[in-house]
């Protein structure tokens, strides 16, 4: 096999066990890195495959097809301010 692209693709933890089952299907090796995503603390995948130029858009359709944006609400705490009054001459020892 001559491999000529490399797909480096973030999935959502749900999404993964899907893109990889129907990948390797259609004849493609895939790693797999686990990670967990910064700001929301998500699982999330990191796949590498290695393809073929012509079998490029095949392996990206196979990506498309099991993922999906998600829309999500989280709260935040709200902080009050007016417990924290700024006092200067505590800061700069003034």
């Amino acid at each position: 096999m001559n491999y000529q692209k490399m797909i480096i693709a973030i999935l959502q933890g749900e999404d993964y066990p899907d893109v990889v089952k129907d990948l390797n299907k259609h004849g493609f090796y895939v790693t797999l890195l686990n990670s967990t995503g910064g700001f929301l603390k998500k699982h999330s995948v990191t796949l590498m495959i290695g393809v073929e130029e012509e079998k490029l858009e095949t392996a990206t359709e196979i990506i498309k097809k099991h993922c999906s944006a998600r829309r999500r609400l989280y709260r935040s705490r709200a902080v009050s301010l007016h417990r924290y009054k700024a006092q200067p001459e505590s800061y700069f020892g003034a």
